[in-house]
């Protein structure tokens, strides 16, 4: 199911990669009533965790919301309580860019959640902001990699 590959990917011995992230946004898109359980896993997972997490969970988060229909899954007050605060990370262990790119994620989110609908229809007229939203998946991919630290990579 959508949330156990989301927990999945969770787990510090697991690394996130564009095959999972693709795995995971195909199972929500194909089982709908996946979705909200698997945002649910997101969104308690932002509430305490380290950094890297954070970052993992932007990771998955920023692809899922390419479909209007998944994003709609995040706009609630929870997730704005969570997310919002992360345009603003700062001094974690990622460093200076793990921490950007933490921010990064958070604002793209954001914007594509909790976007007023005119504004969605305007992105969505105008082609979104689907390249900028790749660069920052690609961007948190390699921080994630760049941490050198065995703990995102699949020890099976």
């Amino acid at each position: 199911s959508a949330p156990a590959m989301v927990r999945e990917c969770l787990r510090p011995d697991i690394s996130v990669d564009f095959p999972k992230l693709t795995e995971i946004c195909e199972r929500a898109a194909a089982h709908p009533q996946e979705v909200e359980p698997a945002v649910l896993v997101l969104i308690g997972a932002l509430g305490d965790c380290d950094a890297k997490t954070k970052l993992k969970v932007l990771t998955i988060c920023n692809e899922m919301v390419f479909e209007q229909e998944i994003a709609t899954q995040f706009r609630r007050p929870a997730a704005r309580e969570v997310f919002e605060p992360l345009r603003e990370f700062r001094g974690s262990e990622l460093g200076v860019q793990g921490d950007e790119t933490v921010r990064m994620l958070a604002t793209e989110v954001c914007k594509t959640v909790f976007a007023q609908p005119e504004q969605q229809q305007t992105m969505q007229r105008q082609g979104g902001d689907k390249p900028v939203r790749q660069f920052a998946a690609l961007r948190a991919l390699n921080a994630l990699q760049g941490l050198g630290e065995r703990t995102f990579r699949n020890s099976g």
